[in-house]
């Protein structure tokens, strides 16, 4: 798993740290010595368990790894710290004591370096993950050592406890009663979780995540865990065979991220140390859908156009918003885009506030125009507010967003299609666009106002023209439905194209 392999990229930066740090020793290491882990043969692939000073001495990377255990390295005191299973272990290098749970223990034979790679007796990470003496056995015939997260089962002859000597044997019996051997999950017997397993590793948050749990039919009851040892859930319901004992088990986080579960088996006398881990990923959940408009101020809701102060014939105004808006736009009656602002003016917590300025439509009395905020997502809400427009000529158009002084006509000078008048439908196309030098953005659209190209840039012909190249696609089968939209002023104004181009077809 993805934070397994972390931990052990980890591990062996730490490893190699104090491989640098701490001289090789030299160690007279007997045949290769197996260790299984509740029947499970451990493999090593850079380092082999071997006997030393009557002690059974493991590679650390890999054993920790087998054991899921997390780690740290302080390089400044070389202490490592392990967690595993709820219980913490603490251990400095080249010491021949360990601290569970605070409470210190001493094995005898320190960890040491070995060919580049650090060992320690097996005890020393068989006690970080709950395995008490009575889970570690010896079995000289055949050199084994049987690590068992359970009380071991009877092995018969030749296989004896902890207490001989190449199973790390010399630990009193004082240490003993430092390990957690009373807790009421002691008591359980030979209950054993043969497997747990989920359909798939990520879960939306919220939902119950499945886990299917296989026990020995000793077991009666499972329970979930966190990593920190609380009760998630327990189920006792279960189907039988042959085999064993089926539980379907739900659990539902209260966090989300990547999170260690802890299945358990259990009796009436309780439930076992041993416990089997799952990782799964809990993915956050999505925040609903939130655009709230708000405190909408304008300077003045009467504009008179007949003012020759500029900001008297402009419509200038402020408003809030949620913090998943990324722009506004200001639209007129027509649907007509006065005003496009893609930045915030101010942050504040829980909200956003943003500044907009356009010219109205010169036609005397009320005008409606709307607010749109839009989100990453698409999401739109909409805020309609009123302006009265006094002192002003002419009428409202869709093809006029003009003010009191300029037209459209000093705006958009020119316009051709590279290629000729006839388009093909779906393809794609450069028009060459001239407009005065007020101009600062152009843009091509369709009837519904949906964006079909645009540019920022252009080329200054003269002192008061400016040259524009925009690569459009013809999305429209009516010719009559393309528009060029030019950026002067803070506002937006438009014409057709058609009326540029005289006998524009589309194919």
């Amino acid at each position: 798993m993805k934070k397994n392999r972390r931990f052990v990229l980890t591990f062996l930066f730490a490893v190699t740290f104090m491989s640098l740090a701490i001289l090789p020793q030299q160690v007279m290491a007997e045949d290769r010595i197996r260790v299984f882990l509740d029947g499970v043969e451990l493999s090593y692939n850079e380092a082999q368990p071997h006997i030393y000073n009557d002690r059974t001495m493991v590679p650390l990377v890999e054993t920790a790894a087998h054991f899921n255990m997390e780690f740290t390295w302080d390089p400044a005191t070389a202490t490592m710290v392990f967690t595993s299973a709820g219980r913490t272990m603490a251990h400095t290098v080249r010491t021949d004591a360990v601290f569970v749970d605070g409470e210190m223990v001493n094995f005898g034979v320190p960890s040491m370096v070995v060919n580049d790679r650090t060992v320690m007796p097996i005890r020393m990470l068989a006690l970080a993950i709950g395995i008490s003496d009575d889970g570690i056995e010896w079995d000289g015939t055949l050199r084994e050592v049987n690590l068992w997260r359970r009380p071991a089962p009877s092995t018969g002859t030749g296989s004896q406890a902890v207490n001989n000597a190449n199973a790390d044997n010399q630990a009193n019996q004082a240490n003993q009663n430092n390990q957690n051997t009373t807790t009421p999950a002691a008591n359980a017997g030979s209950v054993v979780v043969h497997s747990a397993a989920v359909g798939r590793l990520n879960h939306d948050f919220g939902q119950p995540i499945l886990i299917r749990v296989e026990t020995n039919k000793a077991a009666d009851r499972v329970r979930v865990t966190d990593f920190a040892g609380t009760e998630l859930v327990v189920v006792t319901e279960f189907e039988e065979d042959f085999q064993g004992r089926y539980f379907d088990v739900p659990v539902t986080p209260a966090e989300a991220g990547e999170i260690t579960l802890r299945v358990q088996a259990g009796n009436a006398s309780g439930f076992s140390l041993s416990s089997h881990n799952i990782m799964v990923n809990v993915i956050p959940a999505t925040p609903p859908h939130s655009i709230t408009i708000s405190n909408l101020r304008l300077a003045r809701t009467t504009i008179d156009l007949r003012s020759s102060h500029i900001d008297d014939q402009d419509v200038i105004g402020t408003v809030r918003t949620s913090t998943d808006v990324i722009r506004i736009d200001i639209e007129d009656s027509d649907g007509r885009r006065m005003v496009r602002v893609n930045r915030h003016e101010t942050a504040f917590t829980g909200f956003l506030g943003w500044e907009f300025k356009f010219s109205p439509n010169s036609t005397n009395g009320s005008q409606v125009y709307t607010i749109i905020a839009y989100d990453r997502d698409g999401n739109e809400e909409k805020l309609d507010f009123t302006v009265t427009v006094t002192g002003g000529t002419g009428s409202s158009n869709s093809n006029n967003n003009n003010n009191n002084n300029n037209n459209n006509n000093n705006r958009i000078i020119s316009a051709s299609i590279q290629g000729g008048s006839s388009l093909r439908y779906d393809d794609w196309y450069t028009i060459t666009i001239v407009t005065n030098d007020s101009v600062t953005e152009v843009e091509i659209r369709d009837s519904s106002d949906r964006e079909l190209g645009r540019t920022t840039n252009y080329r200054s012909i003269n002192s008061n023209r400016r040259e524009w190249e925009v690569y459009f696609r013809a999305a429209e089968y009516s010719s009559s439905n393309y528009w060029i939209f030019v950026y002067e002023n803070n506002s937006w104004h438009d014409r057709r194209l058609n009326e540029f181009i005289s006998g524009l077809n589309i194919d």
